[in-house]
């Protein structure tokens, strides 16, 4: 991430912060007295018969943030709630059930709120492509309803800025949509927020108001003010901004994925050394277990020693002793041991027995490899 362009991002916000919020415009404080407003009349627990005025209250008290004059998916579940309150609330009691901050489970409450609408949509309101509801909706709501866990979602301008700090990951849209990956731009861009004593002291000043303004404990709120207030108002000025598309969009990508590739390389040779060390111990014991031992060329074996690896059998038949490589031997079929699982066990290990001369030294080298790549890893 940049943090040189997002600091002077963050340092135009403050410079513009009384304009910004001054009244009667811009005044963008408003976002944090809408957020206060839609929880104060926000109540899934309201009686049947008052479910769609309660949900009429809240959709006033969220302004333009969620419905505009082109979109009303917000209005749309008024209007569903006055036909279907019951159906209504489930549905969103399901979508802030609790999810633990699973972020899978969090899109799947988030699609399955989606379906629902449309399935309401189709029913009464199958030709408008007003109300419909969609990925940004949906968090929206979440986000009125709890910002200090959820994120809001403005395509446009989180863009923008993405492409301000070089975040080159790219979180999709629509059906394609990757709530991990916005989620992580976010908490990124939060961060360095919150280790920026100059913009929390000036975002702190506009609850000396006496407005009930939402305390923000999180700071995300803020976060979509500055998304929102740096596309609009131009809080770029000044500052170099790549294109999405430009060479060190693509270096990146190509080292991530690289990064990737090595991880996985590496996390491959340490299962292999850990299955290496598990079939020594596993064989170990076994050829010490006093069962019968059998050499593919010399043939019955009693056990002299077993140490280091190494194994030396002593063969009755030819009255002399012989040493071997214990893994590498049982791992190319010449020794058995007369043990009802030994076969079974010998599919198990055998693969990794098979590399012992090599697998510490393709581990170390895995990790030296991914060693300039890892901080392109999530």
């Amino acid at each position: 991430m940049n943090v040189k362009n997002l600091t002077k991002v963050f340092e135009h916000y403050i410079e513009k912060f009384e304009w910004l919020n001054q009244k009667p415009e811009p005044d963008e404080s408003y976002k944090w007295l809408a957020v206060q407003k839609f929880q104060n009349a926000f109540d899934l627990d309201v009686p049947k018969d008052e479910f769609a005025t309660m949900l009429y209250n809240a959709w006033k008290a969220s302004a333009n943030l969620i419905d505009s004059n082109q979109q009303q998916p917000f209005y749309a579940l008024v209007e569903y709630a006055r036909r279907e309150p019951e159906r209504v609330r489930s549905m969103f009691e399901n979508l802030y059930a609790d999810d633990g901050g699973n972020l899978t489970i969090r899109q799947e409450k988030i699609e399955n709120f989606l379906n629902a609408a449309d399935e309401l949509l189709k029913k009464y309101f199958p030709s408008s492509h007003l109300y419909i509801n969609t990925q940004r909706s949906a968090m929206a709501l979440l986000w009125f309803y709890n910002p200090n866990t959820y994120y809001y979602y403005k395509a446009t301008e989180a863009k923008y800025l993405a492409d301000c700090v070089e975040f080159y990951n790219d979180w999709g849209t629509y059906t394609d949509f990757k709530l991990e990956v916005f989620h992580r731009f976010c908490d990124e861009i939060v961060e360095q927020m919150k280790n920026h004593p100059a913009l929390i002291k000036t975002h702190n000043s506009r609850f000396e108001s006496k407005e009930p303004m939402h305390k923000d404990e999180n700071l995300h709120i803020l976060l979509v003010d500055i998304i929102f207030c740096a596309k609009r108002y131009n809080l770029y000025n000044d500052i170099p901004i790549k294109d999405s598309s430009a060479p060190a969009k693509r270096l990146y990508l190509e080292r991530k994925a690289k990064a990737v590739e090595l991880y996985e390389a590496v996390q491959s040779a340490e299962k292999n050394v850990d299955l290496l060390n598990e079939a020594r111990t596993v064989f170990v014991k076994l050829i010490q277990s006093g069962d019968a031992i059998y050499h593919k060329a010399y043939g019955p074996a009693e056990l002299v020693e077993c140490a280091d690896g190494n194994v030396i059998l002593f063969f009755p038949n030819k009255s002399e002793q012989k040493k071997f490589n214990l893994l590498q031997s049982l791992a190319g079929g010449f020794i058995k041991i007369d043990t009802p699982n030994f076969g079974e066990l010998l599919e198990k290990y055998r693969q990794a027995m098979r590399t012992e001369a090599s697998a510490v030294r393709v581990y170390e080298n895995a990790v030296k490899a991914l060693e300039p790549y890892k901080e392109y890893l999530d």
